[in-house]
């Protein structure tokens, strides 16, 4: 990739403007954007899974109601 993935990735979670990370933004910044960006996902990811057992649950609870 030809891109910066560390100034990048705020850009594009539009979390801030390259202008502004290019003119504001300390490398300390930065890094604790990604971090919070990656809490952000993991968070997401559980959330998802948490969502998918709780319906296969919900599915069974019901397919054993009707019989």
């Amino acid at each position: 990739m030809n891109i910066s993935y560390f100034k990048w990735r705020p850009v594009l979670e539009q979390v801030a403007t390259l202008q502004e990370i290019s003119d504001h933004w300390t490398i300390n910044d930065l890094a604790d954007c990604h971090e919070a960006l990656d809490l952000m996902d993991s968070v997401k990811a559980h959330y998802h899974l948490e969502a998918e057992r709780l319906s296969k649950q919900q599915a069974e609870h019901i397919k054993a109601l009707k019989r």
